[in-house]
């Protein structure tokens, strides 16, 4: 009691001494001289604050004629209120600072985190800028180190160093850590991804999203790369201009202007080639071409040249091939000019010119093959011989077995039904004729051949000529019950003709160079027969009888004129 009167009496002289000023302590020190009212608890041992009136928000809205800076503390926002002559407002126009751990009742418009003015808003980090937004320049940045040195307008830069090194560079965008870090007076570009256009320093109108995309040190004017390592490029410097790579590592090594890459690896370890297309998995992978194109095609093309592939190839090289479909053309070095359609076709073609194959597997020689030119193979597992020149192979499973040979259709085929509404027609003009002979013989070939009827054997013609093992290994459980049950089927027919052997002994024993008998030329060929071409010695025959006719009828109006008889109609017709 005694303490609380001393305090109570010091305070009162000390307002009379102090021009009514007020000091509180508990060792009687004097108020500050610039303080009305001096709370001094320097001395205290256990220290305590200072407490102003609590009350709930009725509360203090039923405060009658508050004095204009009246402060109350309310319990109902957990926020200190003052008066500002009109109305109660939050301390400091929100809470009481900007907590760390939430800010209830912020207002849209009202309560926020920036400037007031057209003052840049800078945030930093170990005293490094770590965030930039400026009204004047149009710049944004976000990131440790991002868009730090920059004097030019239009930039936006997210990510840790991103555009970090950018000076008068604008109009660009970079999002990733490390994107456009070294760019300083390039524009326009836009860098999306972990170092992307990392190595850019002055070039401009680049595009690249993905980690590592036009990644290295360089210049890509005009290039787009989206995905991990898109045109990354080769070396510590390259100048590529006017490509587009889209798909994890498309174009990664190229530094050759002009190229087109769509799909995972496409044009991957292209180079130096120009003016390429390649879209799908590893599309002209190996390529260094020039002017190709690739759908899914070409992985490892190294050095063709106006080329086009749909598809999947793992082909070196070649000038002016077209491939459409999966593992094409994939043996080819060098060969020209050759046209693929259908999954595995052509693809032992090495060397190869100017060759056709439609189909499965069409063209699909024998490992070892390098090639043959000029042929045309249309069908399912339709193949030529693997060496001779300008063969034709038709219908699924057709086999030509040697040059110059066109074959449609396969053993299989026992209706004997190949043709359609018209003729099938030969060349025969006399202006194109030359050495004409009047040789054939006619009943002396006619009366020495052999009519027969057979069954011919397919399963050991396909043996022979090696379709057997090719669809063991290519064909499906499927297709090769199929085939076998055809080939039954084939193998029961009961045929008419002749044995080519025995027609090319009667030909050769009687001179004659009888064309409607082909004998094997090569390895795996066999004979045939044109049976249309027995119709000229037949005429022949015809004629030779026709004059031997002639003369029994000479001999027997001879023979009537000695009896004295005209008895014409006794004469044979």
């Amino acid at each position: 009691m005694m303490r609380w009167l001393y305090l109570s009496v010091f305070f009162a002289f000390a307002a009379v001494l102090a021009n009514a000023q007020i000091g509180i302590s508990a060792n009687g020190v004097a108020p500050a001289p610039s303080a009305m009212l001096d709370l001094n608890v320097a001395s205290l041992v256990t220290k305590k604050g200072l407490l102003i009136p609590r009350m709930t928000a009725t509360e203090r809205a039923a405060i009658a004629a508050p004095a204009q800076g009246s402060m109350v503390y309310e319990t109902t926002t957990d926020l200190f209120w003052h008066f500002n002559g009109t109305v109660w407002v939050p301390l400091f126009g929100s809470a009481v600072g900007w907590r760390t751990n939430g800010n209830p009742g912020i207002a849209p418009g009202t309560h926020f985190l920036g400037t007031t003015d057209v003052v840049p808003l800078e945030f930093r980090h170990t005293n490094l800028r770590s965030g930039w937004i400026s009204p004047t320049t149009d710049n944004t940045s976000w990131g440790y180190r991002a868009l730090g040195l920059n004097t030019g307008t239009g930039n936006s830069a997210f990510g840790t160093r991103a555009m970090r090194a950018n000076t008068t560079g604008s109009s660009n965008t970079a999002a990733g850590a490390q994107a456009l870090e070294a760019n300083t007076t390039g524009s326009n570009n836009v860098a999306v991804g972990t170092d992307a256009l990392g190595g850019t320093t002055t070039t401009s109108s680049q595009t690249a999203i993905g980690t590592d995309a036009i990644g290295l040190a360089g210049a890509a004017p005009g290039c787009t790369a989206i995905g991990l390592r898109a045109l990354v490029g080769v070396g510590t410097a390259y100048t590529v201009t006017n490509c587009t790579a889209i798909g994890y590592e498309a174009l990664e090594q190229n530094i050759g202007a002009s190229n087109t890459a769509c799909g995972e690896s496409a044009l991957n370890s292209n180079q130096n080639g120009i003016e390429n297309t390649a879209v799908g998995r590893r599309s002209l992978y190996g390529s260094e071409a020039t002017a190709s194109t690739g759908l899914f095609a070409f992985n490892f093309l190294t050095s063709a040249t106006n080329t086009t592939g749909f598809g999947s190839l793992y082909t070196a090289g070649g000038l002016g091939n077209t491939s459409m479909a999966y593992s094409t053309l994939s043996d080819l070095t060098n060969g020209t000019f050759n046209t693929a359609l259908g999954d595995g076709c052509l693809a032992d073609n090495a060397t190869g010119d100017q060759n056709t194959a439609l189909g499965h597997y069409a063209l699909n020689h024998t490992v070892g093959n390098t090639g043959v030119n000029q042929c045309t193979a249309i069908g399912y597992a339709a193949r030529t011989a693997n060496t001779g020149n300008n063969q034709t192979a038709i219908g699924y499973n057709a086999l030509s077995t040697a040059a110059n040979v066109v074959r449609i259709g396969n053993v299989t085929n026992n209706s004997n039904l190949t043709g359609g509404y018209g003729t099938w027609q030969n060349l025969s003009d006399a202006r194109f004729k030359l050495h004409v002979r009047e040789d054939v013989p006619g009943i002396s070939f006619i009366t020495g051949l052999r009519p027969v009827t057979y069954r011919f054997d397919a399963a050991a013609y396909e043996e022979f000529t090696g379709q057997a093992n090719y669809i063991r290994e290519h064909g499906t459980e499927t297709e090769r019950a199929a085939h076998a049950q055809a080939s039954a089927a084939s193998s029961a027919v009961r045929r008419t003709g002749f044995i080519a052997q025995e027609v090319d002994s009667l030909s050769r024993a009687i001179g004659f160079e009888f064309s409607g008998i082909h004998r094997p030329i090569a390895e795996g060929d066999h004979y045939t027969i044109g049976y249309e071409q027995f119709v000229v010695p037949l005429v022949k025959a015809v004629q030779e009888q026709q004059a031997m006719l002639g003369v029994v009828r000479a001999e027997q109006q001879e023979i009537l004129k000695r009896l004295g008889r005209d008895q014409s109609s006794d004469v044979l017709p």
